[in-house]
Order: structure tokens, then C-alpha cells, then sequence
């Protein structure tokens, strides 16, 4: 099945995928997803792109140490 439309933008991690779903469950209309109503959807609490439940507080050197470790294994896996 051939897809309808390529993504604007390569999607690199699962709340990216539940925020492009819930933008394609809008219409497309990325503005109407905060005001959606379908509590009972499973990615509802998602669907803003941020995960509610994280309550871990990351400081911006931790997040820089943690981007950097992380593009080194990257480099590793595709030597």
C-alpha cells in the first residue's frame, strides 16, 4: 500500500509518531489536537508530544551529555 503523503519531517521517536497520528486524526489541523475530546483514546494523553507521566527533571548539561553519548553510539552502529 503506497502511502498517501510523505512526512514533513523524518519521525525519530515514538511521541513524534503519536503526535503526526493525532495531527492525521485532526484533519491534519495540528491546532486542534489540544482541544480534542477522545479521552478514551489510548494516545490521548500523548497526543501533544510530550509524555505527562516523566517526572525525571534533566538539567541542560545532563540533556547535552546525554545527546552527545548518544550520537556516539549512533556513529557505532552504522560503522
Amino acid at each position: 500500500m503506497k502511502p498517501l503523503h510523505k512526512p514533513a519531517e523524518p519521525i525519530t521517536s515514538p511521541l513524534k509518531a503519536i503526535r503526526a497520528n493525532c495531527i492525521d486524526c485532526m484533519g491534519g489541523y495540528a491546532r486542534l489536537v489540544s482541544s480534542c475530546e477522545l479521552v478514551g483514546c489510548p494516545l490521548w494523553p500523548y497526543r501533544m508530544g510530550k509524555n505527562p507521566f516523566r517526572t525525571r527533571k534533566v538539567s541542560e548539561e545532563e540533556r547535552e551529555r546525554l545527546r552527545t553519548q548518544m550520537k556516539e553510539l549512533r556513529k557505532r552502529e552504522t560503522v
